[in-house]
């Protein structure tokens, strides 16, 4: 009760179907019809079709391997662009994520990412041609296409952002569908070694690993069914008493380190990841200052202003976007004098950008107008770069109706 729920959906682009609200009606109405929201579901039965289609009518080529290369190239190119295109937009996801305190849920419902769609390829040339007439090694070299490294920067994120993943995948009944075992034919039944590495099967192990280790590595759960009725009570009841612990050595060597854990508290599953491949990547502070005026507060109405003042040209420019455009979160909270929230906001900032920038020219400005009683209260901003190392923390305490603050009104935080 009170949790904020967002739903968006990845089909080549972010798109918020259901800001943050706690209309939760809302989110279960659209997630009636899972399929309706993104037309990646059907991409993917109908490039998997014409995989095995296009692998089969090399049978009799003079030129087997040629033919296989060029039966799998559609595949290859269309899946490797989907599958960095997801990638991107899970990690923006996660960065813009961070600028919310505490820990997050994030309820990954996907039919998964094939992280690795030349062994996909490889295997549907093996399956639907068997294992004669070329070299199984010269072929899966060729096609190899693998993103899987990707995903220790992903980890990394999720866990400095405490971001937990709860994967949902209700999509083996399509696969089951699509290559039911009594439905193969030709070469598959001949060959069980062969027929468990069709292209089903390297599909499916792929989406089951990714989606098991993204939630094992960020303290999550991962769900799996043919039918998706109710997947989101099992989740709400799996991300109760989730707690993350992470460590940062305070310098860098090639010395191992163990870290004992113990839990005084019985039924606890513990899910860890032995170490990250760290990101290159040195965060930096944004630049700015948070104003309060207090003088224009209007005691009849109790309106009150601030004013956020910011250096955006550190904010990195969206790949790909045209024209130009930085995108960052934002998370806006007030406490009262004993630490209760009174009001918050998250949301996402899309702000025009352009090439010829330099430092200085490029700030970003944002009033806010709440509406508060007479008292004591803190005001905290925090700001997160969705695709870089640029984050801002800001916060200011103040006092209205004739009660002194603690620092008399002055603006603590500022970079």
């Amino acid at each position: 009760p009170g949790d904020r729920v967002a739903l968006l959906v990845d089909d080549d682009e972010l798109r918020i179907v259901v800001p943050p609200s706690t209309r939760i009606d809302e989110v279960l109405q659209n997630l009636e019809m899972i399929e309706g929201l993104s037309s990646k579901y059907r991409d993917l039965e109908v490039r998997l079709k014409d995989l095995r289609e296009d692998a089969e009518s090399c049978r009799d080529a003079p030129d087997i391997h040629k033919c296989a290369r060029q039966s799998a190239t559609t595949f290859l190119f269309e899946t490797s662009r989907e599958t960095k295109t997801s990638l991107d937009h899970l990690e923006s996801l996660v960065l813009s994520l961070g600028a919310i305190p505490e820990r997050k849920i994030l309820f990954y419902v996907s039919e998964g990412i094939i992280t690795n769609p030349g062994d996909v390829a490889a295997a549907a040339v093996e399956y639907a041609i068997g294992q004669h007439g070329y070299q199984l090694s010269r072929m899966r070299d060729s096609l190899s296409r693998d993103f899987s490294h990707r995903l220790d920067r992903i980890y990394q994120i999720a866990t400095d952002n405490r971001v937990g993943f709860y994967p949902v995948n209700g999509f083996r009944k399509m696969y089951d569908e699509l290559f039911a075992p009594e439905r193969r034919h030709d070469y598959g039944p001949e060959n069980p070694a062969q027929a468990r590495r069709d292209e089903f099967e390297t599909s499916w192990n792929q989406v089951r690993k990714l989606h098991d280790n993204l939630a094992s590595a960020t303290g999550g759960v991962a769900l799996f069914k043919k039918d998706p009725a109710g997947l989101l009570d099992d989740m709400v009841r799996s991300s109760n008493g989730v707690y993350t612990v992470s460590y940062y050595p305070s310098n860098r060597s090639i010395k191992r380190r163990k870290i004992r854990l113990k839990i005084d508290r019985p039924k606890v599953k513990v899910h860890y990841k032995a170490k990250y491949k760290p990101a290159a990547v040195n965060s930096t502070r944004l630049g700015g200052e948070l104003t309060v005026d207090t003088n224009k507060y209007e005691p009849a109405t109790g309106l009150l202003t601030a004013h956020l003042s910011v250096a955006a040209n550190r904010l990195a420019i969206a790949p790909d976007s045209n024209p130009p455009v930085s995108v960052a979160s934002m998370y806006f909270s007030i406490l009262d004098s004993k630490g209760r929230l009174i009001t918050d906001l998250f949301e996402i900032i899309v702000l025009p950008r352009t090439d010829g920038e330099t430092a200085g020219q490029k700030r970003f400005e944002r009033p806010f107008a709440v509406r508060v009683p007479p008292g004591e209260y803190a005001l905290r901003v925090e700001i997160r770069d969705s695709h870089g190392p640029v984050y801002g923390s800001y916060s200011s305490t103040f006092s209205i109706g004739g009660v002194a603050a603690p620092d008399g009104g002055r603006n603590e935080g500022g970079p």
